[in-house]
């Protein structure tokens, strides 16, 4: 009797202890961001590149950008990856696979009124070939886009930021619509390459959604939700994708993916829903409408 019961404590012991350990090893697994640190360690990189003159002229990129023809693909064909996904990820690891596809957006300037070199990031995009063809909103980058002659002499560029601490600058538009509310650009990655996303196919009402956007302050933040319409008010590029995954400010021109981890659309903007909206009273609900993948197909030359 005795002996038995020393080998069940022992025996208990040992689970207990293999539960503990196991415990630790799985909390050890989870990534703590100091995302103000982060978000430091890119604004000093992209004003260093101001600094040095590292990037493109504003003004040559405008001036590339006002020869292009909206609603037209680019004429620089795009090595898209191609859809390779075939089974649904759980959101760990969807996140953790797209997130690196995911990029941040900011402008680091010079106001003329002062010494110093002012860095704002206030905007999503994704990269879908691995030599810097990248997308966002057209109302994110219409400055190199449109006529704006307060703008281009200024000591200024956009510029994107990568989840493992990259800044790269814009260096050239290939495409756009603005009634599609998208642009298709390239960055200059000096060699590196750039972690993608895949392209998948237009969802339906009621299919699962995942987005992985930036909004103001906050890097990386993973939503889930569904698509609870798809309407088209207009012309080709007026399709637009309505969702429940939350997003906000700071999120124009975030991947919206399905499932699979395959881009079905992009954030575009919110609208808000009042019981009495006239005096924009008790808000109700925030619609979500997102840009559908297929807008985004139109605007690229693909190679594959």
């Amino acid at each position: 009797m005795y002996k038995s019961t020393t080998l069940y404590h022992l025996l208990l012991i040992t689970f207990c202890f293999s539960c503990s350990f196991a415990f630790a090893q799985n909390s050890e697994k989870v990534n703590y961001v100091n995302e103000n640190q982060f978000r430091k360690q890119l604004i000093e990189k992209a004003e260093y590149l101001l600094k040095t003159k590292q990037h493109k002229s504003f003004a040559q990129i405008e001036e590339e950008a006002l020869q292009l023809k909206e609603n037209t693909q680019s004429s620089e064909k795009v090595n898209l990856t191609k859809p390779t996904a075939n089974k649904k990820l759980e959101g760990n690891v969807l996140f953790n696979s797209c997130k690196p596809g995911v990029l941040s957006i900011g402008r680091s300037y010079k106001c003329g009124g002062c010494d110093l070199t002012h860095t704002v990031m206030w905007a999503s995009a994704f990269a879908i070939s691995e030599d810097g063809v990248c997308v966002t909103n057209y109302h994110v980058l219409h400055d190199y886009i449109t006529k704006d002659d307060s703008t281009k002499d200024k000591d200024n560029f956009y510029f994107v930021g990568t989840s493992d601490g990259h800044v790269y600058p814009v260096e050239k538009i290939l495409a756009y619509s603005k009634d599609g509310d998208a642009a298709i650009f390239k960055v200059n990655t000096t060699g590196n390459k750039l972690k993608t996303l895949q392209l998948g196919e237009p969802a339906e009402t009621g299919s699962a959604v995942r987005a992985i956007t930036n909004p103001t302050d906050i890097l990386y933040y993973y939503t889930e939700g569904v698509v609870s319409g798809n309407i088209q008010e207009g012309g080709e590029y007026s399709k637009r994708m309505k969702i429940t995954a939350d997003y906000a400010a700071g999120s124009s021109g975030a991947p919206i993916l399905n499932q699979y981890g395959q881009v079905i659309g992009m954030v575009c903007t919110t609208s808000d829903v009042y019981y009495e909206p006239a005096k924009e009273k008790w808000l109700q609900m925030i619609v979500k409408y997102t840009i559908p993948v297929c807008t985004i197909k139109s605007l690229i030359n693909s190679k594959s």
